[in-house]
This record gives C-alpha cells, sequence and structure tokens, in this order.
C-alpha cells in the first residue's frame, strides 16, 4: 500500500509494561524504553491511499483515521500492535480487517482545521466516541537514533493476528 499521512499527532502515555502483557497475543512481547511502556492515541488524515499496483481508487483515497496502538517486539524485531484502528472509509476497514487481519472498525469523523487547529471528532455505530482537538507548533526534528521520538515514531513493522498466530507486516523503511 501506498498512503500520505497528514495532520498527524501522536499523543502518548507510560504504562507499566506488566500491565500490557496480558493484553497482547503470544509472540508478542512488550518493547520499553527506559522502563516504561507506550500506549498511543493517533489521529490523522490517509492521503493518495492506493495499492501500490494501481492508481488511486476515488472511494477510499482520503480519509481519516485514529488508531490506539503500543510497541511490541516479536522475535527481537520492534514494531506495532494496533488495539483499534477507526476509520472513516468501510473499503479501508474492509481490507484492513480482511487483507490484514487488523482491528478496524467503521466510525464517522467530524474533523475541521484553521490555520495549526485541529478538533477530530469520531463516532462508531454504537455511540461510543471521543474528541481530540489540539495545536499544531513548528515541524520537529529528524528524530535521533536512542531517543524516546525515535523509539515512539521510528517503527516500520506492524504485526496483527489470526486465530492464535501473529502475522508480521513490513512497512515502508
Amino acid at each position: 500500500m501506498k498512503m500520505t499521512w497528514k495532520d498527524l499527532l501522536f499523543i502518548h502515555w507510560r504504562v507499566d509494561p506488566d500491565l500490557l502483557k496480558s493484553t497482547l497475543p503470544a509472540g508478542l512481547e512488550v518493547d520499553t524504553f527506559d522502563g516504561s511502556a507506550w500506549i498511543a492515541l493517533v489521529p490523522f488524515t490517509m492521503a493518495k491511499t492506493r495499492p501500490t499496483f494501481l492508481p488511486p481508487l476515488p472511494i477510499a483515497r482520503n480519509f481519516h483515521e485514529c488508531n490506539v496502538r503500543t510497541y511490541v517486539l516479536k522475535d527481537g524485531v520492534p514494531g506495532v500492535w494496533f488495539y483499534s484502528l477507526d476509520a472513516a472509509s468501510r473499503l479501508a476497514v474492509f481490507g484492513g480487517r480482511t487483507l490484514w487481519n487488523l482491528n478496524y472498525v467503521h466510525a464517522r469523523f467530524e474533523v475541521s482545521k484553521t490555520d495549526r487547529t485541529h478538533d477530530y471528532r469520531l463516532t462508531r455505530h454504537d455511540g461510543k466516541g471521543t474528541r481530540i482537538q489540539w495545536r499544531a507548533g513548528d515541524a520537529m526534528p529528524r528524530s535521533e537514533f536512542g531517543s524516546l521520538r525515535h523509539f515512539l515514531t521510528e517503527r516500520y513493522n506492524l504485526y496483527a493476528g489470526k486465530g492464535k498466530s501473529t502475522v508480521a507486516r513490513r512497512g515502508p523503511p
């Protein structure tokens, strides 16, 4: 898949690694930085989304998404485990669930942006939802290897579960 992430926000919380262990499938280990595990809430807009070998599909080209994730190791290889991925595109939800075994859920999004202020509201079919507001700052410098920022953002593998097994998916380098 090819895509561009726009208006991306990472919100992170430190978590006791022991609390996360039981929430992960067999084969995955909690990855820690400075003794802490991390949970993230990540709202953003997917743009120019398409399979690598096809032109963009108009019905799923641009859509809003918000995921809840943590950072894991599988056989020593760092990656991301998604607890949930809310998306405004039914096609993306179907594809993510069917092709990659990801926990995608369809949600309605109301997104507004003025200058540097972003307001994301998402609502699932059961009526549950959340609102996330933030003000964008200046662009951040490139993350340095070994830094917390590098640990939290430079992840190029995602892991998904199917039955009792865990499957690795490689992302862009």
